[in-house]
């Protein structure tokens, strides 16, 4: 055991038990923007402390390797957005020689992982998205994000401010499945969040399961562009994306993120983890 002595001079706490992903299938993390920005206030509120104080701060986590992963990650990424640092000088002091204490994230499904998207990955998602002005951490609003990524609520993450937002989407009867523990919402439900997110137009990316009439006469456009769930959209999709992103004065509303890849000129691992890191934990 460690003398007490030598830990009077430290601050101990960790966020293992309040900043939570909550998964879809065997996905662990990353941790949301909505964490990241808490993250980001309170390590600065208590290094502001501990400084008055004399002391220094200590965050430890479990040595369970997804928390573990999640936790380096959330410190990298705060490094990123708070100091300005690049996302190699961020993850340096996370690199061991011969030793690996980290793991790999992975989709949001049971399918065997054939594509390794490493912690460094994402930093340098939020990263990009912070030199391309997508984000400011400054105004943005925690509480109305907790709000909307309730499933009780939306389920509904704003990727880029009044330009793309992500939802579940609407069943045709607002329903919970209390054997699941899961919330149906109809479409009404969705109009007040999105007049909040500048949103004008719905895009509906898989089979019809409510009337998007509904939205039309709510002053909402409705474009349906059908691919596959979980396939690799053609190029007539992609075509018919963009064109709806160019017609569109609004944001819009859909459940994927391609259109981020020509957007901002953001290589697809970038793209791919700023979304996760937006719109991810999809079931509580």
């Amino acid at each position: 055991l460690r003398k007490k002595e030598g830990r009077d001079n430290k601050v101990f706490f960790t966020i293992d038990d309040e900043l939570l992903y909550f998964p879809f299938c065997a996905d662990f993390g990353p941790l949301n923007f909505g964490c990241v920005c808490k993250f980001t206030r309170m390590l600065n509120e208590k290094l502001a402390t501990c400084s008055k104080q004399g002391k220094r701060l200590v965050l430890y986590t479990r040595a369970k390797l997804e928390t573990r992963t999640n936790t380096a990650t959330l410190l990298g990424c705060y490094l990123v957005m708070a100091h300005g640092y690049t996302p190699e000088e961020a993850w340096a002091p996370f690199e061991f020689e011969n030793v690996r204490p980290f793991t790999t994230y992975r989709d949001a499904s049971f399918d065997e992982e054939t594509y390794h998207l490493t912690p460094i990955d994402v930093i340098r998602g939020m990263y990009k998205a912070k030199c391309n002005n997508i984000i400011d951490m400054d105004a943005f609003d925690a509480e109305f994000f907790d709000f909307l990524d309730d499933p009780n609520n939306a389920d509904m993450h704003e990727v880029m401010t009044n330009k793309f937002v992500a939802f579940k989407g609407p069943k045709a009867e607002t329903k919970f499945h209390q054997d699941i523990g899961l919330m149906d919402l109809a479409p009404d439900q969705y109009f007040g969040p999105l007049r909040q997110l500048n949103v004008s137009a719905v895009v509906r990316l898989n089979e019809p399961r409510y009337d998007a009439e509904l939205f039309r006469q709510e002053g909402f456009n409705h474009y349906d562009i059908y691919f596959d769930d979980c396939s690799t959209p053609d190029e007539g999709v992609l075509n018919k994306w963009f064109a709806a992103c160019r017609a569109e004065s609004g944001a819009l509303v859909r459940w994927c993120f391609c259109s981020l890849l020509a957007l901002c000129r953001v290589a697809p691992t970038r793209a791919c983890t700023w979304a996760q890191a937006r719109a991810c934990e999809h079931t509580r």
